[in-house]
């Protein structure tokens, strides 16, 4: 309990003072000198009367109030000291002044009194504490253990016990008197008349010190509540039935059936009881236990507990019901009252009937359709119907059957077939089967059938049934068609108007014979193309025979065609024999291909390299080679050369733009004539040759093509080409002529020249002889390759040229007289190279490194570095 501690102050000077804000620590609780550190103290925040300073004016009283919100646990005569400390108002700088008020208080030891326990005397405890399970009006007791903990002795003690419910309470025993330190007990006697959960809670009324005279308040309790279950006490209801299989369920089995009874106990009421009881089943004549040695009648049970027996049932069939019986032989104790729990219905029956195990019988199968299968012959992969008729008994369930086919044998409706309606009446069931590939004497085909016994659950066997069929070789019919003539259109190209014939055979790849009533094979000519027959009886539909061939005679088109096909098929194949099917062709058409052609140009590039075209060459060169062409006429006719279209290509291969800035004039040189034609605007630059340029039938000849380089065109790379067989017109006649096909000559005879009639790259430099001279490859492999040294002539030179190390040693040297290959020139240049191997004066090649080459020719003069590895 908080108490507190008043400190009365007045001023008894004329000057007013102010009193430091006091705190926790200016009061303090000594015991015989001893400072108590237990003591919990709230310090004031100002004057008790409000002031809202501390200052005392010269003979003003007020007070401070501390609050003690605990007290220490040492009892006897405890000393109170505080200390208060204050400066004069009027003169600060004086020092402050501290002045110590003492008093004292008693502190003594409380008087206690708890309850330590509230318990039950019920048999039946819960698991959960202070609880108590007990049933309606079962009598038991609850004892109160009550502790005296103070320091006085205690007299006249009060304990009540109340409940929260119906229950009544009688007070069986109590101890008014407690010594200091000591316990008693409070007995009641209880029982409650309705089910539920009361709450009976102990409480202490009344305790008198002796020493004092005065009731004294009692303490925390360690626990004064015990809660009771009040249940209806266990009544017992005992019940059976068949649990299975699922058929039996309805008290019906089949003859040795082996089935399962179920005995269960359920507790009515709510009071538990203990496993000491037991159920007995009792058996009637064939009946009998399917597991003897393990499965006793009599057996203990637990309540909701499930009780099983596996039955036989007898091997006879019993249309009247027989009666199966269990009763509780023993009866367990209720847990709560300790005696014999009440029985609601202490015995169960069951009436059983058996009846005969499922069966299906009188299994028969045959071949009903087509009619020519009846005879139980059949062709290879023909179709047929077989049929199946059998009796399943009342009681069967997911009856079935089945056919097993023989290798090869298939059929599209399942090879087993669900029995519905199982009632004991004939069912008939049907199969479309699909012969076998393979022919044969002795085909077996057998049908076995079963289910299920609707009263046990389990799958039975019923009958079965087997029949032998022969499978012979269907017809089998394969087509071929092909070109028969004349020679050179044995292939399918041929020239235009060319009269050429097609033969068909049919062939029958089977033993049944075929019926050609209405067969028939059909030519298909491409529309359009000009492919017709050649003759006044020709028709497009003919009968045919096997073995027999069959011709078609028709007339190549007037012009020149692309690639067509020409198709010959059945119109109407026949029918098999034996199976009146029609008949499905091994090969039910045949497409032959065939070209009318005038003929084709074949190119070849000739152009021989290094020389055609120079790889590199200066700025304004003329007639630079860069295509050689051999060009055959594999035609019937003489072909002439209309135009020839020359790309020239920049290093990315895209047409140079513009052309000119590159090259002037592109010229042709066929059959000893030049064609020459400026490179102004078109890209590529179109060569009319206008048909002066012709070639014989079966023969060859050759063209030149070279190009006049711009003066100011730019240094780099360029390319002279061919781009694709369009960009060469060759064609039959002049007046009305005829393009003839240009293919490449290195292909399989229809290849565009697209990417073979390209030049090597030209490399334009300055036209400067010191600009222009250089090497290549650079670097080069001495020993494996040779580096070409290149320069041009303007006039008639003598040459000279040097090779030397870095160390400035001669390496190697070569000396050209003027006018003599290597030393002649032109006023518009004239290119020569001189090959290098990589090898001294005295043969041997040089090391890797850095060599300078120094050329004079006349007065000009050039100095570059060629590089060496190895």
């Amino acid at each position: 309990v908080d108490w507190s501690v008043r400190m009365d102050i007045r001023n008894d000077g004329e000057a007013p003072v102010e009193v430091r804000k006091p705190a926790a620590a200016d009061l303090e609780f000594r015991l015989n000198t001893i400072l108590l550190a237990d003591y919990l103290i709230i310090p004031p925040a100002g004057f008790a009367s409000g002031a809202s300073d501390l200052i005392l004016d010269g003979g003003e009283i007020d007070s401070l109030i501390y609050t003690v919100s605990s007290t220490g646990i040492d009892t006897g005569i405890v000393d109170i000291r505080s200390i208060v400390e204050y400066t004069d108002e009027n003169d600060p700088g004086l020092p402050s002044v501290t002045e110590t008020v003492t008093g004292s208080i008693y502190v003594k030891k409380p008087s206690g009194l708890r309850i330590i326990s509230v318990t039950s005397s019920a048999p039946n405890n819960s698991m959960f504490p202070n609880t108590s399970i007990v049933n309606i009006d079962q009598s038991f007791q609850i004892t109160v253990v009550v502790e005296n903990t103070g320091g006085d002795d205690l007299e006249e003690v009060e304990v009540s016990l109340l409940s929260n419910g119906p229950a009544m309470i009688t007070m069986v025993q109590q101890e008014p008197d407690l010594a200091t330190g000591t316990q008693g007990e409070f007995i009641y006697s209880v029982s409650s008349p309705a089910g539920g959960v009361e709450i009976l809670t102990a409480s202490i009324i009344r305790a008198v010190s002796v020493n004092t005279g005065e009731e004294i308040p009692p303490i925390q309790a360690v626990e004064s509540i015990e809660n009771i279950q009040v249940q209806v006490p266990a009544d017992l209801y005992l019940d059976m039935w068949v649990s299975g299989p699922e058929g039996a369920v309805d008290d019906t089995v089949s003859t040795n059936q082996i089935f399962q009874i179920i005995a269960s106990v359920t507790n009515l009421g709510e009071a538990n009881v203990d496993g000491s009881g037991q159920v007995t089943l009792t058996l009637l004549e064939g009946y009998d236990r399917a597991n003897a040695g393990t499965d006793s009648l009599t057996r203990s049970f637990a309540v909701g507990e499930e009780i099983i027996w596996s039955i036989r049932a007898p091997a006879s069939p019993s249309p009247s019901a027989a009666n199966l019986s269990v009763i509780i032989s023993r009866i367990p104790r209720d847990l709560n009252s300790g005696e014999g729990a009440e029985i609601d219905q202490g015995s169960a029956d069951l009436y059983m009937v058996t009846e005969d195990a499922a069966d299906i019988s009188g299994c028969n199968m045959q071949v009903t359709a087509p009619a020519g299968a009846t005879d139980g012959i059949l062709s290879t992969e023909q179709e047929f119907t077989i049929s199946a008729s059998l009796t399943p008994s009342y009681n069967t369930e997911d009856g079935w059957v089945e056919i097993f086919l023989p290798a090869g044998c298939e059929t599209d409706s399942g090879k087993r077939v669900v029995l519905d309606d199982c009632d004991g009446t004939e069912k008939i069931v049907t199969w479309n089967i699909t012969a076998s590939l393979f022919s044969g004497t002795v085909f077996e085909f057998s049908l076995a059938s079963g289910g299920m016994d609707s009263n046990s659950g389990e799958p039975f066997d019923g009958c079965t049934s087997l029949i032998g069929l022969t499978i012979v070789e269907k017809s089998d019919l394969d087509l071929d068609a092909y070109i028969a003539g004349p020679p050179e259109a044995l292939e399918g190209s041929m020239s235009v108007n060319l009269p050429f014939t097609i033969e068909a055979l049919v062939t029958n790849l089977g033993s049944a014979d075929v019926d050609t009533s209405g067969a028939r094979l059909e030519i298909v000519l491409p529309e359009d193309a000009g492919y017709r027959l050649d003759g006044a009886d020709e028709t497009y539909r003919k009968t045919f025979y096997p073995g027999l061939p069959v011709e078609w005679h028709l007339r190549a088109p007037l012009n020149a065609t692309s690639p067509k096909s020409i198709i010959v098929r059945f119109d109407h194949p026949g029918t098999d024999e034996n199976s009146g099917e029609i008949i499905v062709p091994l090969t039910d058409e045949i497409s032959i291909p065939v070209t009318t052609e005038s003929g084709k140009v074949s190119m070849l590039n000739i152009s021989e390299p290094g020389t055609i075209p120079p790889f590199v060459v200066p700025q304004g060169a003329l007639d630079v080679p860069v295509l050689e062409v051999l060009f055959k006429n594999n035609s019937e006719y003489t072909i002439g050369l209309d135009t020839i279209y020359v790309s020239v290509l920049d290093r990315t291969d895209d047409y140079h733009d513009p052309v000119s800035d590159a090259v002037t004039s592109v010229t042709v040189l066929a059959g000893g004539l030049t064609y020459t034609e400026p490179a102004d605007l078109l890209n590529p630059v179109p060569i009319i040759v206008g048909h002066e340029f012709t070639i014989e039938p079966g023969e060859e000849d050759t063209v030149l093509v070279s190009v006049d380089i711009a003066d100011n065109a730019p240094a780099g790379l360029l390319k002279i080409a061919l781009g694709s067989s369009s960009d060469v017109v060759f064609s039959i006649g002049e007046e009305d002529p005829i393009p003839i096909h240009v293919v490449w000559g290195g292909g399989t005879g229809d290849d565009d020249i697209s990417g073979h009639f390209e030049s090597g790259p030209l490399s334009i430099m300055d036209a400067d002889f010191s600009t222009y001279v250089h090497n290549y490859p650079n670097p080069f492999m001495a020993g494996s390759e040779t580096t070409k040294i290149t320069y041009f002539l303007t006039r008639d030179s003598k040459v000279s040229i040097k090779i030397y190390d870095l160390m400035g040693i001669l390496v190697w040297t070569k000396d050209i007289p003027a006018g003599e290959q290597g030393s002649t020139g032109s006023e518009d240049g004239t290119v020569w190279d001189v090959e290098w191997d990589g090898r001294n004066g005295r043969g041997a090649l040089v090391r890797n490194g850095v060599y300078i080459c120094k050329i004079q020719a006349g007065s000009d003069s050039a100095i570059f570095k060629i590089a060496v590895v190895k």
